[in-house]
Formats: C-alpha cells, structure tokens, sequence
C-alpha cells in the first residue's frame, strides 16, 4: 500500500494513534482490558487494566511497537454489528470494560474498527485510511485513573501521548512546554523569594496583602463594610463567611431606609476540592474574600448589576483575563423542592441570566451536580497557562427563608424579609497569585510588586548615599530595597533582574553630584539619568495608572 502525503485531520490522526497504542500494547502484554482512548488537545491516551505494572522504560517499547504497526501501513476497517453480536464479540475478547460501555450506547447496530485482521475495537470513528499516514507521536507519561473517574472503581494504567501531523510541530509544541515549566509558579515563586513548597516567604506574604489591601479598598468604594468572624466561633474550617454576615446585619434592628446594606469579609475557608496537586493552586483551606448585600425587592436588579459590573472590574485590575463566564444551574435529579422553592429557583435562573445579557457579556449555561444552596449562580473562570480552568469568583441570589433572610423594619413599621446577594468576589487569593505568577513571568505590575525600586551602589563609597536614598524612598511609600553589599555593579544589576524588579537605581560619583541617578528597567534597558524628584513623581503616576480605580 502507498503512504500519499495528503491533508489529515489532526483530530482523526490522532484518534488512530489511540487505537495504534491500544494495539501495540496488546501485542506486548497479551490479556490487557480496554478501557477508553480518545483524542485530546494535543495528542491522545488509552486506559488499560494490564496483567502487569507499567514502568516508564516500557513506554520506549510501546513507542517501538507502534512504530512497527506504523510501518506496516495497516488499513482501519469500520464493521457495523448487531447490539448482541458486539456483545458476544466484547465478551469473547475478554474486554469487560467495554461490555460496561455498550450498555450504556442506545444504537442497534454498534459500530467496531479493525486495524488489519489482528486488533478490533468498539468505536464510532471515524478513522484514518491506514495507520502510515499517521504523523509524529510521543508517550508522555503513565498515570492511575479510576474507572469512570469514580475512586469505588478499579484503578487503570492511563498511557499519555503527543501526537502531530509533523516532527516540525511537534517540536515546536515541545518547546513551548518547555517555556510553560519555566514558568510554573512552584519554580518562579522559589526563584523570586515568593513561597517555597507552599510556604509564603516575606515577600510572599507582603504581595498578597497588597493585594488584598487594594481589593478591600475597592469594596469600601462601593460601599460594603468589613466584618470579621473569629474561627472559635465555628471551630471548624468554614465553608462561607455568610454566618457572621448575617449575625452582623442582626445586632442590632435595622430598619428598610438602611438598604442595600453591604459587609464583606476576608477569611482562611474551605475552598474547592481540586483533583490535581499543584502548588497554590491546590491549597485548601484557602484565603477569600466574600460580599453580601442586603436588599430590599426593589434593589435587587440594580444591585446585582453592580456586583457583576464590581467583580469584572477587579479583575481587570488584577490583570486576570477570564476565559470564561457560566450561568450555572443545579442539576436536580434526586433533590426535592417546594412549589415554591422551584418558581424561587426559576426567578433567579432568569434575572441572572437577563442581567448577564442586558450587560453584553457572553457566557455560557452549566449545569453542575454540587452547588452552593442549590442556587443557580454566576461564575468566573480563568485559565492557567496549561490551559486549566479554574473558578475564582461567583454571584448568587440565595434562597429566601427565615434562617438566610433577616427582616428589617418596613414603612408601615412590620418586619420585612431581606434578600441577599452572596458574591464570592475571590474564591482563593492563593490561586489567584499562581495565575498571574505564571501569566506576567514573575514581572509583577508595579502597584503590587513587593519591591519595586532596587538602589545600587557602584561601590562601598556610596552606600551611606544609598541608605539615605531609600530612606526617602520609603517615605514616599514606594518599595525599596538597598543592594550595599561587597560585589560588582554588574552582579548587583544581575541579581535584581532573576528578582524582576521593575526599577534599579544606579548610584555613582555622577549620579550624586547631580542628585538623579541612572534608571534601568527589569529588562535591563538603560533609561538614562533622571532627578530624583522626577522619578518618585514618575513611579507615583504609573502607581495611579496601573491602579485603574474602578469608580
């Protein structure tokens, strides 16, 4: 058979490499039972129950044997069977799993893909021609899964791999993953004297208090006052701050002229549980930050606008790009409602989703099996540069009832039941830091980057000048860190750009008689000699533009 270089799908291209693995593997280890081997974003994987364990050095055989069917120029072949025919034909073959899977496909007539006479397998397809025509490919890794993903299940081997159309963009892919390793947040925040093993060194600490400090400040801007809920109240790790607002909102009576009355509170809660180990992102409990309004009826449309309007806001202070926003919905197979609980449920489902459109912002309708109060919500996601997603904010409507709705005094002087906004405004301060670690490459807008002036000395003769300068510094409220220490301006210069901070000052016997000093940037561009009065009132105007006050 002829190989013709002829325009393949990479999806369908990389679908065959799955079943070209599933068959090696049975070459190799005859008994395996198949899982499922679909395609993926770059590449493809199959799940295998294997009469052996899997080491890495068997990938290098794996790979040698698929190079092998490659080579053969195998044709895939589709088969059309009847449902108990490709039953009978899993059941012969021993593949258990997929009997599991054909239960749960409704067609009569099942479809199979043979490559050659040797291998077959339950597949709707489509396929390749034949499996010469597959292009690069490379096993990336061995991992346990859970049947159906469900931890009551039997473990499988799940073999990882790349597949392309070419060697060329493979190697282009590769190497961009390799730029993604540098700059995982776990190495950057090491290297940057951030956090180590999930450890918040100084610095560390002083970036997310910075960042919260301006998160808190927005809050104040639009009105919401902040409480705090001491942990013994509880005893346990909380699930949400709503509680102490409430508590809050009920010391005292509180009348209607009082509404929207607005709280918010920072607190360690109990986060999301993530199925992937990775550094801040999988932290739990972690550091957020929840707002709750309290409304009369009428408030509530204006005031939902401005929660969605607050949040994106600080989001876009915060320089985190969204990369998506849900309209969640609970799913409600097994739970029971009231009447009146599912008219409430439909209420909030519609002026959410209004709300969203009259604002012009697309999102997406979610359904999700565990919520918050079984409300539907907004939620706000975003994308680490692995492109996984992550939630890091949310809005809600909760559920009117005596125990979440405290009254106020109406004007004909009788208690009046509440509605409550609960925006979760940052789900994990944690994530969120990882997130843009990665995303900036460590180079931190200046606003929050916990030091943001580095003053060198060109030699110990003007270290006296240099303490005194960032003394001044200091003064003015910007970040500084003196560099006097025994070693060349060249080692200083080079230190402080691995540090990324965005600003050296270089300070010599021409910089002192002329009171400036020579300005560099993290990217070690020379920006040349500038007053010192000129510098501080530059860095206090890129402080106020960076900072975008959002109202």
């Amino acid at each position: 058979m002829e190989s013709k270089p002829i325009e393949i799908d990479i999806e369908l291209m990389r679908h065959s490499f799955a079943h070209v693995l599933a068959m090696a593997t049975l070459r190799l280890y005859p008994g395996t039972r198949l899982g499922i081997g679909p395609a993926t974003k770059n590449g493809f994987y199959y799940e295998f129950d294997l009469p052996t364990r899997l080491k890495e050095a068997d990938l290098i055989k794996i790979e040698d044997e698929m190079r092998k069917i490659i080579a053969e120029e195998i044709p895939f072949k589709q088969i059309m069977v009847e449902r108990e025919q490709a039953f009978n034909t899993l059941v012969q073959l021993g593949q258990i799993y997929k009997t599991e899977l054909l239960q749960s496909i409704p067609d009569t007539q099942i479809s199979f893909y043979k490559t050659g006479e040797e291998f077959i397998d339950m597949c709707r397809g489509p396929h390749i021609d034949h499996t010469g025509q597959l292009g690069a490919f490379k096993l990336t890794g061995l991992s346990d899964v859970h049947w159906f993903g469900e931890n009551t299940r039997p473990i499988l081997q799940r073999v990882d791999g790349l597949g392309f159309a070419s060697t060329e963009e493979m190697a282009e892919y590769e190497k961009h993953i390799e730029g993604i390793k540098l700059r995982d947040h776990r190495k950057l925040g090491k290297s940057l004297s951030l956090f180590d093993n999930n450890i918040w060194l100084s610095k560390g600490v002083l970036l997310k208090t910075l960042i919260k400090e301006r998160i808190h400040s927005e809050l104040k801007t639009h009105n919401y006052n902040q409480i705090e809920t001491p942990t013994i109240v509880e005893n346990v790790t909380r699930k949400t701050c709503l509680t102490g607002a409430i508590e809050a909102f009920k010391n005292k009576r509180r009348s209607y002229k009082e509404l929207p009355f607005k709280l918010f509170e920072t607190g360690l809660l109990e986060g999301s549980k993530s199925e992937i180990q990775y550094g801040l992102y999988d932290i739990n409990p972690c550091n957020s930050t929840e707002a709750f309004s309290f409304l009369g009826s009428h408030d509530l449309v204006a005031e939902l606008q401005n929660s969605i309007n607050m949040n994106m806001d600080l989001y876009k202070l915060l320089e985190l790009s969204l990369s998506a926003v849900e309209l969640c919905v609970p799913d409600l197979s097994g739970i029971e409602f009231t009447d009146k609980e599912k008219t409430t449920l439909n209420n909030h489902y519609q002026l959410l989703k209004s709300t969203m459109i009259e604002s012009e912002i697309d999102f997406d309708i979610v359904t999700k099996s565990k919520m918050l109060n079984n409300s539907p919500f907004i939620n706000f996601v975003i994308k680490d540069i692995s492109d996984r997603p992550w939630d890091i904010g949310a809005i809600s409507i909760l559920f009117d009832n005596k125990r979440l709705s405290p009254t106020v005094t109406n004007s004909r002087n009788n208690p009046e039941r509440t509605t409550i906004i609960y925006n979760s405004v940052i789900d994990s301060y944690e994530r969120i830091i990882a997130t843009l670690v990665e995303s900036l490459d460590g180079n931190l807008p200046l606003w929050f980057s916990p030091v943001q002036v580095d003053i060198l000395s060109i030699s110990e003769k003007y270290n006296q000048y240099v303490d005194q300068l960032g003394l001044e510094l200091s003064k003015e409220g910007i970040r500084n860190i003196c560099n006097t220490l025994d070693s060349t301006i060249q080692t200083k210069i080079r230190k402080s750009q691995l540090q990324k901070t965005p600003y050296m000052l270089i300070i010599g016997e021409k910089e002192i008689k002329t009171n400036s000093v020579s300005l560099r940037n993290r990217n070690g561009q020379e920006l040349g000699l500038i007053r010192i009065d000129e510098f501080i009132n530059k860095l206090h105007s890129e402080i106020n533009i960076e900072k975008k006050p959002s109202v």
